[in-house]
């Protein structure tokens, strides 16, 4: 696995420059990368829990979150996000692979980095 991070963990900005790579896939948290949509291609169209939802909410619900695209040769093939207050609350959001890339551990992939963000690990105190 190659990492590959340029980041800032403080109060005020999130780790919002890491890729990753590893057999041919890429994880990255480059808003620049992502393919919008392919996104709500996917969540209008295939999710039960967001059929029909408008481009502009995915988008807007992107640029507020802390996203994970999961590539493959340079194709958006998964997704994944977070909310979160910065302190005691993080959600992960709109967590999906694309059907013919499933059954090669990918979503479990996908879920790795965003467990390891200081930003967004519980304190210890007995929340979350």
């Amino acid at each position: 696995m190659n990492i590959v991070a340029n980041c800032r963990n403080n109060e005020n900005e999130t780790m919002n420059n890491l890729t990753i790579y590893k057999d041919g896939f890429c994880i990255s948290t480059h808003k620049a990368k992502l393919d919008l949509e392919a996104v709500h291609q996917f969540l209008s169209t295939q999710s039960y829990w967001s059929l029909h939802i408008p481009f502009e909410k995915v988008a807007k619900a992107a640029a507020n979150s802390l996203c994970f695209g999961l590539y493959f040769n340079e194709q958006q093939i998964g997704y994944a996000r977070i909310i979160s207050d910065y302190s005691t609350f993080a959600y992960l959001a709109d967590v999906y692979v694309l059907p013919e890339f499933r059954g090669r551990n990918l979503s479990k992939w996908l879920m790795q980095p965003s467990w390891h963000i200081q930003n967004y690990k519980a304190s210890g105190d007995g929340c979350c």
